[in-house]
């Protein structure tokens, strides 16, 4: 069997499309791991999943300043 690792940003948009994928593979007996931020991701990762925690310090004040400034906008603005 194979496997796989999904290495995302700590943003649901960037999650959320490898968990139906993930679990597709897991299901067909692959190995599946994610290397992300653990907050977001580590609670929607699936049963037999394996994660990789990347360090949050590096990127926590500029995910903090983008998730504050882009609260009020929408879609592409909110970039």
């Amino acid at each position: 069997m194979g496997r796989f690792l999904f290495v995302v940003p700590p943003l649901m948009g960037h999650v959320n499309p490898t968990l139906s994928v993930g679990s597709e593979l897991l299901s067909r007996g692959h190995q599946v791991a994610w290397a992300a931020h653990p907050q977001p991701a580590a609670p929607l990762l699936p049963p037999g999943a394996r994660l990789f925690p990347l360090d949050g310090d590096a990127v926590a004040p500029l995910f903090d300043k983008f998730t504050i400034r882009s609260r009020p906008l929408r879609g592409l603005v909110a970039f």
